[in-house]
């Protein structure tokens, strides 16, 4: 397994922590808790053998320019995922 690999979910958070955003900020835009983003960074950070979120953020912009994956299809990833969990948490 490529250990640059990561789940939906995982892309989901990078996308967020790309952009700048704090935890509780990724947290709100995912529909999902602030624990919930701290656990899959720290999935990542095993993954990307990263030491912080700063490294983490910096290995997702430079793994994302070298995607095929348009910035736009990324996104709407993101918010197809954010949609799914909200579904599930109002049910």
């Amino acid at each position: 397994m490529d250990r640059l690999s990561i789940t939906a979910h995982e892309r989901a958070i990078l996308i967020e922590l790309a952009q700048g955003k704090t935890n509780r900020e990724i947290a709100q835009a995912l529909g999902v808790s602030v624990q919930s983003v701290k656990r899959y960074l720290e999935r990542i950070m095993i993954k990307w053998n990263c030491a912080n979120r700063t490294q983490v953020a910096i290995k997702a912009v430079t793994n994302s320019a070298h995607s095929s994956s348009p910035p736009a299809a990324r996104s709407a990833h993101a918010s197809a995922i954010a949609v799914s969990r909200r579904r599930r948490l109002s049910q």
